[in-house]
């Protein structure tokens, strides 16, 4: 019976069921926005890269075909699949799976290429207190100290990049006409 009692049950937070509504729906209208603005900040990125003319060298589309092919196999795995059993089931080998992920891999370099160049064009830093407040966050998120953070990525390079890149996004964001 939909109660008080119930609502309690469900989470021990709520004193009604009239306040688990309430806190339910909360809660869809903050995943609502999130995915919207996540959405808004995907758009702004592909338009950016759209309208920037860069030549995108074929070398970095084959390292990116080559990371997605990897991320793939490990997605596979996760379902207890591997590459081989996918070329099985598909009837496709790995030379038409990289033709299909072509223009994917092109798309992101591009995007990666323009974010970058938006970056050194805005003189977008990441300062040490960046870095030690992501290291923070995923320490805890993790349950593991900064150091072991830094051991498992190889050092703070890819870290700092990635701020790097968080920061040009929001300045896409910030400085978006939107109509």
């Amino acid at each position: 019976e939909l109660n008080d009692d119930f609502a309690k049950e469900i989470d021990p937070e709520v004193s009604s069921l009239e306040e688990l509504r309430a806190k339910l729906t909360e809660a869809t209208k903050a995943n609502k926005e999130a995915e919207a603005e996540g959405t808004l900040r995907d758009d702004l990125v592909e338009k950016a890269a759209e309208l920037t003319e860069v030549e995108v060298p074929q070398g970095m589309i084959n390292t990116e075909l080559d990371r997605m092919l990897q991320e793939f196999g490990q997605r596979l795995q996760m379902q207890g699949m591997n590459l081989d059993l996918y070329y099985q089931f598909s009837g496709q080998n790995e030379e038409q799976l990289r033709e299909q992920m072509t223009a994917d891999a092109e798309v992101r370099v591009r995007i990666a290429l323009t974010l970058e160049a938006i970056a050194k064009a805005e003189n977008i830093e990441v300062s040490q207190e960046d870095i030690d407040a992501e290291l923070a966050n995923m320490a805890s998120q993790f349950g593991m100290s900064n150091e072991q953070i830094i051991t498992a990525l190889g050092g703070t390079a890819m870290l700092e990049n990635d701020i790097r890149t968080k920061k040009t996004v929001e300045l896409l964001v910030e400085n978006a006409k939107i109509s």
